[in-house]
């Protein structure tokens, strides 16, 4: 059942409107009025029992999926898996403010590991375009992995949704994430190879700083590869309203022209690649001085199965001293190496820790003495980027 939030009178006006701006604008679909479709008890949110769905699309939760999307918008989000949204590649959708579970255990090659491009438009927007979806707006696009056992976490963000907009285009042959601020810096949006004209919605007409990530999943180490060029591939971006009829197009890098084999001679590796394996029964957040960190899959901690997380650090390397915190950060366990010292961490590398738990002497591991537990980090294993960009798969 759809659910106005205001009057039917006021929200006719409205959709009107927003159906005349779109003819006039510059930036694909319609100015973003919220028409909530309702009808569901589950929220998304719940133990699944109660299907919730609305227009055709199903909001209820999978307590058994591995792929988590949270929505922090204030509108429910459609999400499609793939390039170009279709009624066939509909994923399901996220309730407002909440976060759902998606089973993709359906996927042929969820065994071994995968990854996937996941679009999402507003559930508004989609039921005014489901009859002609390439004319929808599309508000979010990321890239999720999956792989049995594992679990991956993405969140969309309000701030990059909105009615300002930009177009940008990925002149690469692998797929680009955008960056604020800095290549490390909070992920934007993705950009599949040699796509352009993409639109990115944003909440404000704000300028900001995006920094293109070459990103892949590797085939050969089940596990993502992030690339980064130097400080003149980013670019300074000007969103602009909806209702503009010239929208200008930011390149990535810069000089549409560019080869790939130019590109290929200016990108490294901007990060160290740790992957965790926890064998105590207790969940472990994993960080660097007072900085805690993410993994790639979007979890803030460690638990039973391996993730992976990426540091910051030099081509040639710069010790880091790194513990894994456990019972709510009351006992740190520093990371070491096999002989006890501290590690260097060199970019482009990959490095695994094992935490376990130990005996003192004659007695049993006493929990809450960090003496108690052993957390060893591996010599590391470099990166060959052309050798792993050449057995990739078109994205």
């Amino acid at each position: 059942m759809m659910k106005l939030n205001a009057k039917k009178t006021g929200m006719a006006l409205c959709a009107l409107a927003a159906l005349t701006v779109a003819c006039m604008t510059g930036c694909e679909g319609s100015v973003s009025g919220e028409i909530e479709l309702g009808g569901g008890n589950d929220n998304g949110t719940g133990s699944g029992n109660t299907p919730d769905t609305a227009d055709g699309i199903d909001y209820t939760n999978q307590p058994n999926g591995t792929l988590t999307i949270r929505n922090n918008t204030k509108k429910d989000m459609v999400l499609f898996e793939g390039e170009t949204p279709t009624k066939d590649t509909i994923l399901g959708g996220v309730r407002a403010g909440s976060s759902r579970a998606f089973d993709v255990s359906g996927k042929n090659d969820f065994a071994v590991g995968g990854w996937m491009i996941i679009k999402g438009m507003a559930a508004s927007e989609y039921a005014a375009k489901k009859d002609k979806l390439t004319t929808a707006k599309v508000e979010y696009s990321t890239m999720a992995t999956y792989h049995a056992g594992e679990y991956y976490e993405a969140t969309i963000n309000a701030a990059y949704t909105g009615d300002y907009c930009i177009k940008v285009s990925n002149n690469g042959k692998i797929g680009i994430e955008l960056h604020k601020d800095s290549f490390n810096g909070e992920k934007i949006a993705y950009l599949s190879p040699y796509k352009s004209n993409q639109y990115i919605y944003f909440d404000d007409n704000k300028s900001i700083r995006l920094y293109p990530v070459y990103v892949y999943y590797s085939t050969r180490n089940h596990t993502v590869s992030t690339l980064s060029g130097d400080f003149f591939e980013s670019r300074t971006v000007v969103p602009a309203s909806v209702t503009e009829s010239y929208m200008q197009t930011y390149s990535f890098p810069a000089d549409p022209n560019t080869t790939w084999s130019q590109i290929m001679e200016n990108i490294s590796f901007p990060t160290a690649y740790i992957t965790v394996t926890n064998g105590v029964e207790e969940g472990a957040y994993f960080k660097i001085g007072s900085a805690q960190y993410v993994a790639q899959n979007g979890q803030d901690a460690v638990g039973g199965v391996p993730v992976t997380f990426e540091v910051v650090s030099t081509k040639d390397g710069e010790e880091k001293q790194i513990t894994l915190a456990l019972y709510n950060g009351n006992v740190s366990v520093p990371v070491l190496t096999a002989g006890g010292g501290i590690p260097t961490i060199q970019n482009g590398y990959d490095y695994s820790v094992s935490l376990t738990k130990v005996a003192l002497g004659n007695t049993p591991a006493i929990l809450a003495d960090p003496n108690s537990y052993k957390a060893v980090i591996s010599a590391g294993t470099p990166r060959d980027i052309k050798s792993e960009i050449e057995t990739l798969p078109q994205q």
